[in-house]
């Protein structure tokens, strides 16, 4: 994503949640302090070799057009960032940015789209952190 304005610091590159690899967990799993450290070995080793493979000698070699678009490769993937709100769709506002707030000039305050939404999302954020200390 572009920055905002030259006061934003650097770059914002969300996981698209969509395309992207995800390991669950059941909530059902009896021993989670086994489960959490196999995730935690898997994502560092895959971290440090196919992924680190995949990106410097792929994308970076042999499909950029050119040191600039290699360079690029580089901020997007240093600026990557989670954000539970948009995975979870929280108030439901995913639908509205992504498809509504381009198209419909009622839209185009973001400001006014969340704060009629911010209740719903608070709800659902408190359900979520709720379902998470419980496991």
């Amino acid at each position: 994503y572009p920055k905002f304005d030259d006061k934003q610091d650097k770059y914002y590159t969300m996981v698209n949640h969509l395309a992207s690899a995800v390991i669950t967990v059941p909530y059902t799993v009896a021993d989670t302090e086994k489960s959490g450290f196999m995730l935690q070995a898997i994502t560092e080793a895959s971290t440090t070799t196919t992924f680190n493979a995949y990106f410097e000698e792929k994308c970076k070699l042999q499909s950029s057009v050119d040191q600039r678009a290699a360079d690029m490769l580089d901020i997007i993937l240093e600026n990557v960032v989670f954000d539970v709100a948009y995975i979870y769709d929280l108030g439901q506002l995913r639908n509205y940015l992504i498809f509504e707030l381009p198209k419909n000039t009622a839209y185009h305050r973001y400001d006014r789209i969340y704060g009629g939404r911010i209740s719903t999302a608070e709800d659902r954020l408190s359900e979520i952190t709720a379902a998470y200390a419980a496991a």
